[in-house]
């Protein structure tokens, strides 16, 4: 009689996994903002500074990009990216520039001595209607 392989059991869904961890990031956004909303208001501040600075005239434009990035435990931005494009490339570098530019020079200063991560994960949806408003990204926009 011949042998019939028997089916690995299945795995998990990578999908699920991926699911898991963007609602994990979020709830650690959530609760950072909750926690430390004087560093998160400071953030969104400078981003904001270095968007205007950087985005010569687009600002009439609507327009309007996800991104999302890391702050490291000494305040620097790192692993930025577009995750949802506002369909302007110049506009998505100028977010992307703003997000660095935010991050150097000691502008948001070291994350809070008791933060229990060793960086920030951040999602933002970038509008710069008015001047370069910032607006926290509440859903996954990935």
């Amino acid at each position: 009689m011949e042998d019939i392989p028997v089916p690995a059991e299945p795995e998990e869904d990578e999908e699920d996994e991926e699911d898991e961890g963007i609602a994990d990031l979020q709830v650690r956004q959530e609760g950072f903002k909750a926690d430390y909303p004087e560093y998160y208001a400071r953030m969104l501040v400078q981003v904001n500074r270095c968007l205007q600075r950087t985005s010569q005239g687009r600002t009439a434009q609507n327009l309007e990009a996800t991104v999302r990035f890391v702050v490291e435990r000494d305040g620097a931005t790192a692993d930025f990216g577009v995750v949802r494009t506002s369909g302007r490339t110049a506009f998505d570098i100028d977010v992307l520039t703003a997000i660095e530019c935010a991050g150097m020079a000691g502008r948001l200063g070291p994350l809070p001595e008791d933060y229990p991560y060793g960086v920030l994960p951040i999602t933002l949806v970038v509008s710069p209607k008015g001047g370069g408003s910032l607006v926290p990204a509440t859903e996954d926009e990935g």
